[in-house]
């Protein structure tokens, strides 16, 4: 496998009235070996992603490009597949035995009973605005032409050059090192460093949605807990597979990511379900 050498370097500048480039010790720290995957063939000078996706040829374009996208797939999902499949479960749940499907009127009825079905209306809200921030997001990523795992996009806050020189008042040494120019400062996407990146990613990608998954688990617990148990184990297993591809690649991640998010989705069409059928359907 070809290699290369990489060299980290300080530098500690001499306290004297000359510039600082002229008077700076440049030292190395470490050296170290790198494998030969190529962490910039898919960036520009800056970092970021070289164009626009989707063919599109400015940063509004593509965040509105995105956007839509992003709303009709959503929207095929949550309001049409996910309550499809939500509506099939409740009928093979409820068809093996009179009990079951007595069980069930039962607790809906103490939720219709006791104006419960509010709680599951404030959480479907919930979810659907949570929904709204995640589109918003993803759409301006596109604009950014930030790439994943990066969350965030870190610029260094150096006056430009001609700006510190035109400035009476201003000392700003950093300007002389060109770091106004400077590229973004973005996670390492490979080797060792770049797998624990998109570990911790995956990590925190479940953290993220945890509480609303946690509420909608409790919420069709009370009417079907055996449903919800099936769900929660069908949506852990697509967890420990996301989370094996995303370390491993980028793209790794969406090998396993329809099993995780049909099942969060279900839980999410149970919610608003059990909620309509407890306040506007009487028993």
């Amino acid at each position: 496998v070809p290699l290369s050498l990489t060299c980290l370097y300080s530098y500690s500048p001499h306290q004297s009235g000359s510039p600082i480039i002229a008077s700076t010790n440049i030292r190395p720290l470490h050296c170290f070996v790198m494998t030969s995957e190529d962490e910039f063939s898919k960036r520009d000078a800056s970092g970021l992603q070289p164009t626009f996706p989707k063919g599109a040829k400015s940063a509004s374009q593509a965040e509105a490009q995105t956007r839509a996208a992003y709303y009709k797939l959503t929207g095929i999902f949550q309001f049409g597949i996910a309550p499809a499949l939500a509506f099939g479960l409740l009928s093979v749940t409820r068809t093996p035995s009179s009990t079951l499907s007595d069980q069930y009127e039962h607790r809906l009825a103490f939720i219709r009973k006791h104006d419960l079905g509010w709680i599951y209306a404030a959480w479907y809200v919930l979810s659907l605005a949570r929904t709204h921030a995640l589109i918003n997001a993803n759409a301006t990523r596109a604009g950014a032409r930030v790439g994943r795992p990066d969350q965030h996009a870190y610029k260094i806050m150096a006056r430009p050059k001609d700006e510190a020189s035109a400035s009476s008042t201003s000392k700003d040494s950093s300007s002389c090192l060109g770091l106004a120019d400077a590229p973004y400062v973005l996670m390492e996407n490979v080797g060792p460093v770049g797998r624990f990146n998109r570990a911790q990613r995956a990590a925190f990608h479940f953290d993220e949605g945890l509480e609303l998954l946690l509420g909608s688990i409790f919420l069709v617990g009370a009417v079907l807990p055996r449903l919800a148990f099936g769900l929660v184990v069908l949506y852990c297993l697509g967890r420990v597979l996301y989370t094996g591809g995303y370390t491993e690649s980028l793209n790794g991640r969406m090998n396993a990511f329809a099993l995780v998010a049909i099942p969060a989705v279900i839980l999410s069409a149970l919610v608003g379900i059990f909620g309509i059928q407890t306040l506007y359907i009487e028993q």
